[in-house]
């Protein structure tokens, strides 16, 4: 479908507006969500909750609602200043002020407070190996919590499970060294998963040169 009519749709059927004119890629998420129908989603880096509750809405196009389980992972009020550079990420908002958000969805919601190199492990003994439908891992954008995030996550991943990736850097050497998702994905068994990069990138002015970033899709074989 041509962007500019998943942006109207979008627009039309979800509660909270979309502000992407920075972020367009986020665009492509959510019609991956439309399209899916997942039950279950996962989401590393909540930031906000606004796109957990647009996905989640989505999702209810094809559900009934309280029948969706989220379940979103972030520091929230554990966030400090210094991951800021750490990390190349933002500050989210509380742990509280975005389960308020969510609960008005009237979704399953589950929010897990912490590091995620903690409380991944935890979630997926929790789930006892069931498969999730959908996964969009954006939290820290090191290249090591990325990693881990992704090897945790994985063992919940089933033959129609999507999972995407945000941060990809395209024409971004220098960056690709310490941050985003690049060198995950090509380090994935080309035996048993597949990736390709889904989104022209967004491009962000930047003194130190322009920041290119997409999104990516990852899948089993």
């Amino acid at each position: 479908m041509p962007p500019a009519k998943i942006w109207t749709r979008l627009k039309q059927r979800i509660a909270f507006p979309l502000r992407y004119r920075r972020g367009r890629r986020y665009l492509r998420l959510l019609s991956e969500v439309e399209q899916r129908a997942p039950l279950s989603i996962a989401e590393v880096g909540v930031y906000e909750g606004v796109r957990a509750r647009e996905m989640i809405e989505l999702a209810a196009l094809a559900h009934d609602v309280a029948q969706i389980r989220y379940f979103g992972f972030d520091l929230f009020d554990l966030f400090t200043p210094e991951l800021l550079a750490a990390e190349l990420s933002k500050t989210p908002l509380s742990r509280a002020k975005v389960a308020k958000r969510l609960a008005q969805s009237g979704a399953q919601v589950k929010l897990y407070q912490g590091w995620s190199q903690e409380t991944l492990p935890l979630f997926v003994e929790e789930q006892a190996g069931r498969a999730l439908d959908f996964v969009f891992i954006d939290g820290g954008h090191a290249i090591e919590t990325i990693r881990s995030d992704w090897q945790n996550l994985e063992r919940l991943t089933g033959k129609e499970t999507v999972v995407i990736f945000d941060d990809y850097y395209v024409d971004c050497p220098q960056l690709t060294q310490r941050f985003g998702c690049n060198r995950v994905l090509e380090e994935l068994d080309p035996s048993r998963f597949r990736y390709e990069v889904i989104t022209l990138p967004d491009v962000f002015k930047n003194p130190e040169g322009d920041l290119r970033v997409a999104l990516a899709r990852v899948w089993r074989r």
